[in-house]
């Protein structure tokens, strides 16, 4: 992930289901998109409709957008499905920030009211998607708090988990 991107994981609708924050894998929702079952087709062709695929991708289990990053913006979705089933089983996004446009969030996080899904940040700050909260969610990114101190950020994380070489 870029240093000007904000990386968001998709949270799925699912009340008895608590959030899991794991910083080492993206697939900790996993078990409750299985028990929504939502098939993938129909997302598929809306993110098209505002993000373009990535070229490179030629999977069929993995989608992946992105946007035109010589434009300054440098967002991405990307969609992972059971292949057996073509149920949905991981949803995230990055969104660029140094677009003045928000016309990518509109859209993703449109998506998101919609189906009554969540976000997650990708440093575990719960938020209900809505476009007035993304400052607040800024602020507290990751990526500010390095470039704010890059030493102390670099100290704080150094110990953590996904951090440790094997």
């Amino acid at each position: 992930m870029a240093i000007w991107q904000q990386g968001m994981i998709v949270i799925p609708a699912v009340s008895e289901i608590l959030p899991k924050p794991n910083k080492e894998l993206h697939f900790e929702y996993e078990d409750a998109w299985r028990k929504l079952s939502i098939d993938h087709k129909k997302f598929v062709e809306e993110i098209d409709s505002f993000i373009p695929r990535a070229h490179w991708v030629k999977s069929n289990d993995y989608f992946s957008w992105k946007g035109d990053t010589e434009n300054k913006e440098d967002n991405d979705v990307d969609l992972c499905i059971d292949p057996k089933s073509g149920i949905i089983i991981s949803l995230g996004f990055r969104f660029d920030l140094r677009t003045e446009s928000p016309y990518f969030l509109e859209k993703i996080l449109g998506l998101c009211i919609k189906n009554g899904w969540k976000i997650e940040t990708y440093g575990g700050f719960f938020f209900q998607p809505n476009l007035t909260i993304i400052p607040e969610v800024i602020k507290q990114s990751a990526w500010r708090e390095f470039l704010s101190n890059p030493e102390a950020y670099v100290e704080k994380i150094k110990d953590e988990p996904w951090n440790k070489k094997e």
